[in-house]
């Protein structure tokens, strides 16, 4: 019966155009949904900051707000009004201040100076492997965060699967500063601070006393391993190096 139907229809040109393109969107989405699978709240929190947003709400923190392109309809859904963000997604209402932030991110030197020439307040960054040449004689090349992020204007204050949050000093209370802040710990740096504490740089209790914070109360992923590896290199350095 149903042959009977659909013969004269096949027949008909509209009718076979209409069915190719139906069968044409039936593959596109097998096959988009097997290069694009479904994302549970472990992938979500690895590609969008998910726990850092979460922390800065339940701490009540907010501000203009240096973040990634890509992140940036993320935290207009879910950040703002508490966080004044940088742009959302889209190209065209933005399109001056992100081909400025494309120009600047090209350098480690032009993107500090981008984040050095707008008031952001929070930063939200996410993990990179990047890394600068250090300064200091005979010493690793350091974790990108070290040079945007320098210690005399942003605070690290929570680490959590997607990357890093910093506040500006001076922009939030100093009591809740010194509470949540790490003096010591700087994502993607494991190499300069184990350097570092060999030479009585750094000092190791402290340092190792971030880490487990940091792996207690964020859970890190991406920076988990790297952590952890910091701490059992930190556990080798021999005792007398405090």
């Amino acid at each position: 019966i149903g042959a009977t139907y659909l013969t004269p229809l096949l027949n008909d040109r509209k009718w076979r155009a209409l069915a190719a393109i139906a069968v044409l969107a039936l593959l596109a989405t097998h096959v988009f949904s097997r290069l694009w699978p479904p994302r549970n709240e472990e992938t979500l929190s690895l590609n969008y900051p998910v726990e850092e947003v979460a922390f800065l709400k339940a701490s009540g923190v907010g501000g203009a707000t240096f973040h990634t392109f890509v992140s940036g309809g993320y935290l207009d859904l879910e950040y703002y009004p508490l966080g004044r963000i940088l742009f959302d997604g889209r190209y065209f209402p933005f399109k001056n201040i992100l081909r400025e932030y494309v120009r600047s991110k090209q350098t480690a030197d032009g993107l500090r100076a981008f984040l050095n020439k707008y008031p952001f307040q929070v930063a939200l960054y996410p993990y990179t492997n990047a890394t600068i040449a250090s300064h200091e004689p005979g010493a690793p090349r350091r974790g990108v965060c070290a040079a945007l992020f320098p210690s005399d204007r942003w605070t690290l204050v929570y680490m959590g699967a997607y990357g890093a949050v910093y506040v500006r000093n001076g922009q939030v209370p100093e009591n809740w500063r010194e509470q949540h802040g790490y003096s010591y710990l700087v994502p993607g740096d494991e190499a300069y601070i184990n350097w570092a504490i060999q030479r009585g740089l750094v000092p190791k209790d402290r340092t190792l006393s971030e880490v487990d914070r940091a792996l207690r109360e964020g859970s890190a992923a991406k920076g988990g391993p790297q952590l952890e590896s910091l701490r059992l290199g930190l556990l080798q350095i021999r005792s007398e190096v405090k």
